[in-house]
């Protein structure tokens, strides 16, 4: 995209980023599926305690919805930043990564 941008080639750094668009939905759908329906599987690699595994696999779930969602952020700060708005990126994201600590500790 920046390289795109700074060339002046704007139909090519929007098809660029349409075609990002579609290769992180399915990256997100692939990730979210492996989460869904491979969560037992997966943690009975590291562990066989039944406490454990219960509450990794409701984790797991968990994630399985948010997946989608972190394909598209990640979309957003390479586009944001390859169009040299960073602090566009840091403004956004900043608070609410900040945001988590309490989050945690109160869901804790």
């Amino acid at each position: 995209v920046g390289r795109a941008l700074g060339a002046g080639q704007l139909p090519f750094a929007q098809s660029a980023i349409r075609y990002a668009f579609f290769m992180l939905t399915a990256a997100g759908l692939i990730a979210s599926a492996i989460f869904w329906f491979g969560a037992e599987p997966l943690a009975q690699i590291f562990t066989q305690d039944p406490a454990v595994l219960q509450h990794t696999l409701l984790y797991a779930h968990i994630l399985a919805f948010s997946q989608l969602f972190v394909a598209y952020e990640a979309l957003s700060e390479g586009v944001l930043s390859g169009a040299g708005a960073t602090l566009t990126i840091f403004l956004w994201s900043a608070p609410f990564n900040l945001l988590r600590i309490p989050l945690c500790w109160l869901f804790a």
